[in-house]
C-alpha cells in the first residue's frame, strides 16, 4: 500500500534500502501513474502469467520424467484418461495432462471470474464502491484515498475487498527486494576512537 501510494516502502522511507533501490523506485513510480483500468488488466495479465509459468514448469519436469522413464503415477493417470491406452504420448498430451492434473481451466476460470467481478465493482457508481473511484484516474491517487478511508475507518465490506484484492495482486507487478541495509555515519573525534580501541 505504501509503495503504491508513495513509491517506496515503508521500511525506505527510515532509510532501509536495497541494492537496487533506486531501479525499483523508478519502476514503482511508473505503475503509480498508471489509470486504476490499466492496472486491473496489469492484475489479470500478472496472475494469468504466474499460472503459464507454474504449468510449464510442472509440464518440462513430467516431460524429462517420462523421457527417464521416471513416471509419475497422478500424472501418468491424467495421461492416459486423457489418451486411452492405445495412442502415443506426445507433447501436447503431456501438455494438457499436466493441465488437467493442475486444474488449469478451473484456475482460469476463477481468476477471470474474479477480475471481472471486479471490473463490476468499478463500474457500478452505487454503494458498491463510492464514486472517488470515478472521480480519479491514477492508482496511486486510489490507494492514498483507501489509506486515508482506513485511518477514519469508514470503508465499507465492498470496498474494504477491493483494496484487498489490489494490494494481494500487486505483489506480482510492484518490485521490492526485502533485503534491506541502512548505512550510520558516527560522528567522532579522537577521544571516542581511542576508548573504542581500548574495548577492542
Amino acid at each position: 500500500m505504501y509503495i503504491l501510494s508513495e513509491g517506496i516502502s515503508w521500511y525506505n522511507k527510515f532509510g532501509y534500502i536495497s541494492k537496487k533501490f533506486e531501479e525499483e523506485k523508478v519502476y514503482n513510480q511508473k505503475i503509480m501513474n498508471i489509470e486504476l483500468l490499466e492496472y486491473m488488466n496489469l492484475i489479470l495479465q500478472s496472475k494469468l502469467l504466474k499460472l503459464n509459468i507454474n504449468i510449464d514448469s510442472l509440464y518440462k519436469s513430467v516431460k524429462d520424467k517420462i523421457n527417464k522413464k521416471k513416471f509419475n503415477t497422478t500424472i501418468i493417470k491424467s495421461i492416459m484418461e486423457i489418451i486411452g491406452q492405445n495412442k502415443l504420448i506426445n507433447d501436447e498430451i503431456i501438455l494438457e495432462a499436466v493441465k488437467k492434473h493442475r486444474d488449469y481451466y478451473i484456475k482460469i476460470n476463477n481468476i477471470n471470474s474474479e477480475h471481472d467481478k471486479f471490473i463490476k465493482y468499478i463500474n457500478i457508481s452505487s454503494s458498491k464502491l463510492i464514486n472517488y473511484i470515478e472521480n480519479t484516474t491514477k492508482i496511486s491517487d486510489i490507494i492514498k484515498i483507501f489509506r486515508k478511508r482506513i485511518k477514519e475507518k469508514i470503508l465499507d465490506d465492498c470496498e474494504l475487498e477491493f483494496i484487498k484484492y489490489i494490494l494481494d495482486s500487486s505483489r506480482n507487478i510492484l518490485k521490492y527486494d526485502s533485503d534491506l541495509i541502512k548505512i550510520i555515519y558516527l560522528k567522532h573525534n579522537k577521544k571516542s576512537i581511542c576508548n573504542l580501541l581500548k574495548l577492542i
